[in-house]
């Protein structure tokens, strides 16, 4: 298969161990499962999900979907630490997993494998590991969901009883091949190439010189938002200015840069999950389709409703969810790349875990965040911040180079950040009266102040 932007992306981080690039999952089971049922189960994913059976082909630079794979058992280790101390549990657990996250060949083992902890007679966790060119956010929720009904179905001798599958990997090479040469994205080169020429002089204030960027020196801060809070957020934010979390969580992220920097100018590279373009549908598809793109915000001087306005429109103004800026620099290849394209900063909220990973069969054990990445890899943006709800919370993770920032310094960033977006949901809370935006009718061509004398 012709590789996709974020297959390039990966490709181009030119790392030490590519192997070791993954995404993990940790299951807190609520009463002990049948392991051989957990084993054919994830068999019966893998035959489902051609996703899950992709390999590097280092002979021809791209990925491949191995159906050798199809043929080979999936074996799920039980390891016993049902003898451990609270204390000695926990270090022995992160020592297992890290030891199996380890253990993938990207060209050609199966990329994704179970370990099964017994931490008592009545505590059962499963770890699952994947590597990263396997799964993404949605594809989590689709293996999850695939997991439950496979495991509670006890009928389910084959695939044949999931959900119907949608386009495959290689639809969607083919579909963006394709869609690279079509005027549509061309008219994309006007907003994307002002922004990637400015991005590589974006810089934020460093504590200190950086000289080693391997994940070795990588620490992390993190912190919630309480379950009150959270649940504003979710369900009062919304209507006063039609905005959604990740409107609000990029207003916050500003004025924190701003109170950080003293600027009101920022390049931040988002994520989105990908699966926008209309004419192909992934909505059942597993796989890797992350969109990285670089998002020039500016934040208004005046006040927080200007800025609430300001930074949506910003948003809103984004082509295709940034799908287009990868096709303009990895398959167009219009703009030149180095190993040392590191970007200063990246977000991504990954939305709302809770029915998929907190379910009648299992629930989310936070504990697997970090070592998700060789620690001789280097880093690839300098600040990396992930925003999820779990458990009814807003959970915050800051990923950082110790070499390159204190801790302090980050516990502080942190905590600013979470005050914004406390204030940001405050004010949008509050409002009673709506306040229309000229992207809420992108088919007339209105302005801020013909919409606020038309409602006034």
């Amino acid at each position: 298969m012709v590789p996709t932007p974020i297959q390039h992306w990966f490709m181009e981080q030119y790392l030490t161990n590519p192997n070791y690039y993954n995404q993990s999952v940790l299951l807190s089971f609520h009463n002990a499962p049948d392991r051989k049922r957990l084993e054919q189960c994830f068999k019966l994913l893998i035959t489902h999900h051609d996703g899950l059976r992709l390999n590097w082909d280092q002979s021809r630079g791209r990925f491949f979907i191995n159906n050798v794979l199809l043929d080979r058992p999936f074996h799920i280790e039980l390891v016993d630490l049902s003898h451990c101390g609270e204390d000695e549990l926990e270090w022995e657990l992160r020592h297992q997993i890290i030891m199996h996250k380890s253990g993938f060949n990207i060209e050609s083992s199966i990329l994704i494998k179970a370990v099964l902890f017994k931490c008592s007679q009545t505590s059962y966790r499963l770890f699952i590991t994947a590597h990263h060119i396997l799964v993404d956010g949605v594809s989590w929720r689709i293996l999850l969901e695939d997991l439950t009904f496979l495991y509670q179905v006890p009928s389910s001798q084959d695939n044949s009883m999931l959900a119907e599958k949608t386009a495959s990997l290689k639809n969607w090479t083919d579909f963006l091949d394709q869609y690279s040469s079509q005027s549509g994205l061309l008219k994309e080169r006007e907003y994307w190439t002002p922004i990637e020429e400015k991005r590589r002089d974006f810089i934020l204030p460093v504590d200190k010189n950086p000289e080693d960027w391997r994940y070795n020196n990588q620490e992390v801060v993190q912190d919630t938002l309480d379950e009150l809070w959270t649940e504003i957020l979710k369900t009062k934010c919304y209507r006063a200015f039609n905005t959604e979390v990740i409107d609000l969580l990029l207003i916050a992220l500003a004025r924190t840069l701003k109170s950080w920097t003293g600027e009101n100018e920022f390049i931040i590279e988002l994520e989105s999950h990908g699966r926008h373009l209309e004419g192909i549908d992934l909505t059942r598809t597993v796989g890797w389709f992350t969109s990285l793109y670089p998002f020039l915000m500016k934040l208004p001087e005046q006040e927080m409703k200007d800025q609430v306005i300001g930074i949506k429109e910003q948003i809103r103004s984004i082509p295709n969810h940034g799908i287009g800026y990868g096709l303009f620099k990895y398959i167009r290849k219009e703009w030149g790349h180095s190993k040392q394209d590191r970007t200063a900063i990246r977000f991504n909220y990954l939305g709302q875990f809770d029915r998929e990973m907190n379910n009648e069969l299992f629930s989310l054990a936070l504990a697997t965040a970090q070592d998700e990445i060789s620690c001789d890899n280097e880093m690839s943006t300098g600040l990396d911040i992930n925003c999820m709800i779990v458990d009814r919370v807003l959970r915050v993770e800051i990923s950082f180079n110790s070499q390159v920032y204190y801790q302090e310094t980050m516990i502080e960033f942190c905590t600013c950040l979470l005050d914004h977006i406390k204030s940001v949901i405050q004010f949008v809370s509050e409002i009673e009266d709506r306040t229309f935006t000229p992207s809420d009718f992108d088919a007339a061509d209105v302005n801020q102040q013909d919409l606020d004398q038309l409602f006034s």
